[in-house]
């Protein structure tokens, strides 16, 4: 419930957020890019932009 209230009141402000966390469902119910971070110390190494995304996304999708 939370994240969906989430999702909506982000598509009906275009704020940008980050949002971080470590449940990949959660990430790609959310996001329209992910990022990968490696261990300490903390790098990015891998960007993954969801094609898929401002379309319709359903939990049932997942």
């Amino acid at each position: 419930m939370m994240q969906e209230l989430l999702r909506d009141a982000w598509l009906n402000t275009g704020t940008t957020l980050l949002f971080v966390t470590h449940d990949v469902e959660e990430a790609l119910f959310l996001a329209d890019r992910i990022l990968i971070m490696s261990a300490k110390p903390g790098k990015i190494v891998e960007e993954i932009v969801l094609p898929f995304w401002p379309g319709a996304r359903y939990r049932d999708a997942l």
